[in-house]
């Protein structure tokens, strides 16, 4: 009907303008973390300039080459092996969501070293513009816990958070945030904003950014290709 073409017609322009603003997530991302690297070797620098971090040990991150801003917070024996099976996890989250013609996002969070919630992008499926993985995860996590409260939990996710959950993270109290790709157009964690880092709110949350950004960028890249070639 007249009705359901135009519905479709409005679908694919809003997945065609979110399709524009990824692009630029994936090729900056991959552009920006190798240019950090190579210029921090080629200066001879053996400690990289302000807000730039070497990568993480390969166990945890294999990849990373990302940002770090820490607040004292220490890595515990075997916990990179943990870092890395639930950054695999969200990974796999995002690989969920694109089959179900999601935009591939997942989220994780980890609670004394086991994952209490693992979700994906479901605003398509919902109809919701609040079903983002981060807030899905952590949702499912304050009711798997049983309080709002969620100090001794880390979130894991292939994107960098947007200022909403961002947002998220702060009103839970979440311990730390490990995330994938950066997002130059909607990155509120270092991108554009600083949320999780401004002492001005009444939480700020460790976070390290870039972690297998690489492997995230192309699953997104992959997934709006796969649109224009339908």
């Amino acid at each position: 009907t007249a009705a359901d073409e135009y519905s479709i017609a409005l679908r694919r322009s809003a997945r065609a303008a979110e399709s524009a603003r990824l692009e630029i997530v994936c090729g900056a991302t991959h552009r920006g973390f190798k240019s950090h690297l190579l210029r921090n070797a080629d200066a001879g620098n053996s400690r990289p300039p302000l807000g730039q971090w070497p990568a993480l040990p390969e166990a945890r991150a294999g990849e990373a080459l990302g940002r770090e801003h820490s607040l004292n917070m220490k890595r515990e024996p075997g916990q990179h092996a943990i870092d890395a099976a639930a950054m695999q996890a969200a990974i796999d989250e995002a690989k969920a969501a694109a089959t179900l013609g999601e935009v591939p996002i997942g989220a994780v969070v980890i609670r004394e070293g086991e994952i209490i919630a693992r979700t994906h992008n479901l605003r398509e499926t919902t109809k919701n513009p609040l079903a983002h993985a981060e807030i899905l995860a952590i949702g499912a996590a304050a009711e798997k816990v049983g309080a709002w409260r969620l100090s001794d939990c880390e979130i894991y996710c292939t994107l960098e958070p947007c200022p909403m959950c961002a947002g998220a993270i702060i009103a839970a109290r979440m311990r730390g945030l490990y995330f994938g790709a950066y997002d130059p157009k909607a990155g509120a964690v270092s991108s554009l904003y600083g949320m999780l880092s401004d002492p001005r709110l009444n939480h700020e949350t460790p976070w390290t950014g870039g972690i297998r950004a690489r492997e995230c960028g192309e699953l997104l890249s992959g997934f709006f290709d796969s649109l224009r070639t339908d």
